[in-house]
């Protein structure tokens, strides 16, 4: 993402009050923009379609959250490795094989989620739709669908054609509105379930043609993956339990206090679930701040340094490290300050906004809790990330697993006691534990950067 932050930036050298709108209009496209869209598409569909999913309103709604979230908690540490594959391949000119890592990984993700959703979907009743089969095939199309578009997000960023995929992200969700209006008027909840897959699956279908036009695959290499999963098993492990701890106090809550749709496993907790989905909307900001700023200077005096490693004397150096070092610092505090004062105003305005903006009724100090919890995410993040730049995968493994256990520990915890009024209060917790945690490794390992480097003490 340093390389997008880039481009952003020297349009922000044009010092007007123009590059400043076009820079967040473009970064919210590039951070946010699917993110943005899938949020707003599902929640308008929940609002206004009610008549063409009123057959099995619950259990459409849950496939598509569910969809979503075991996307990730399943399969989110394998987009790491992907991440890292690619990203080396795209470094050594090595397109053929990034183009061929892509379709790899897509054939990995697609069997997998093609045998996970058959198994999970085809062993629920669901007889008492008009057209079970319908729904439960689109069902597959759609969690298909989705795992395949987080690998095609983390690719497509390689591609400069921002707007292009924004208008295909854009075009597809209102094809899967139309979908789910028109089909779901002729074939209930099982047609609802088609239209909003078919325009889901059109996103993807038109993804891979923009990344396999400009990546044109090679020669597939299994081995290489494996190569990959073996050699970064940290960077795999830190992904896996940073997305099971994003997700785990929402499977706790829909477990021990949720709705349970019909006579499947589905449950979902609308008490929870809504404030956590408008709260991440409000990581936005802090997430372009982070791309445009944070992280473009931090890799520029990251950069600066590995170059004067073997060049170089020790004065220049340790000039270049301390450099590095203030950077980060200021990155964090400033990156902090930024999406503190928004999260804050988000505070004192959550209530009013909650009723008169999204139309519901939620606990004013749960949805206070979520976004303070999102504040600390994106720091988690933050730090995560600048581990991950140093190559410190084995510190953000156990930065992650703190906190998915704490989040998962207290979720139960506050479950068990039915403290309400407390809903949230893991997640904020186990952001703060993660930050925490993450920056205990973080702060003494900069300062002693090249010291590990020169003794392997980086993960490889």
């Amino acid at each position: 993402m340093a390389g997008i932050g880039f481009v952003l930036k020297k349009v922000l050298k044009e010092e007007s009050i123009f590059s400043l709108i076009k820079v967040a209009f473009a970064g919210s496209i590039i951070v946010a923009g699917p993110w943005i869209l899938s949020i707003v598409g599902i929640f308008f569909i929940g609002q206004f379609s009610e008549y063409a999913i009123s057959e099995s309103r619950g259990m459409f709604m849950g496939v598509v959250i569910y969809s979503y979230a075991f996307s990730l908690f399943i399969f989110g540490g394998i987009h790491y490795i992907f991440t890292r594959q690619v990203a080396d391949y795209i470094y050594e000119e090595l397109n053929a094989k990034a183009g061929a890592s892509l379709l790899l990984f897509s054939i990995i993700i697609l069997v997998l989620a093609l045998l996970t959703s058959s198994f999970a979907i085809f062993t629920q009743d669901l007889s008492f739709m008009q057209h079970p089969l319908l729904f439960q095939l689109s069902a597959v199309l759609l969690f298909c669908s989705i795992n395949l578009m987080w690998i095609l997000m983390i690719f497509i960023s390689l591609s400069k054609r921002y707007l292009l995929i924004f208008f295909i992200y854009l075009g597809g969700m209102v094809l899967s509105f139309i979908g789910v209006f028109v089909l779901g008027k002729i074939y209930a909840s099982g047609g609802a379930m088609l239209g909003f897959s078919l325009g889901q699956f059109i996103i993807v279908l038109s993804l891979y043609v923009i990344a396999f036009v400009e990546y044109p695959p090679g020669k597939m290499s299994v081995k290489a993956f494996l190569q990959y999963a073996v050699k970064y098993k940290y960077l795999l492990l830190s992904g896996l339990f940073y997305y099971w701890g994003m997700w785990i106090d929402k499977i706790v809550f829909w477990i021990f206090d949720g709705e349970q749709i019909g006579g499947s496993f589905i449950r979902l907790f609308d008490a929870y679930d809504m404030p956590v989905y408008i709260a991440n909307l409000t990581m936005i900001p802090g997430l372009i701040y982070f791309v445009i700023v944070s992280e473009t200077d931090f890799f520029t005096k990251l950069k600066e340094f590995l170059n004067q490693l073997h060049t170089s004397v020790i004065s220049k150096i340790l000039d270049r490290k301390y450099k590095m070092i203030n950077s980060m610092r200021k990155a964090l505090l400033d990156q902090s300050l930024f999406q503190g004062i928004f999260t804050l105003v988000m505070i004192v305005l959550a209530e009013y906004l909650a009723i008169h903006l999204f139309d519901i009724r939620i606990n004013p100090l749960v949805f206070r809790l979520v976004l303070g919890a999102v504040f600390f995410h994106l720091l988690f993040l933050t730090v995560s990330t600048f581990l991950y730049y140093l190559q410190l995968y084995h510190y953000s493994f156990i930065a992650a697993l703190v906190f998915f256990l704490s989040n998962l520990i207290l979720a139960i915890f506050i479950s068990l006691f039915h403290l309400e009024q407390f809903y949230g209060l893991s997640y904020l917790v186990s952001t703060m534990l993660g930050t925490v945690v993450a920056l205990a490794f973080l702060l003494p390992s900069i300062k002693h950067f090249d010291r590990q480097i020169f003794s392997g003490q980086v993960d490889e």
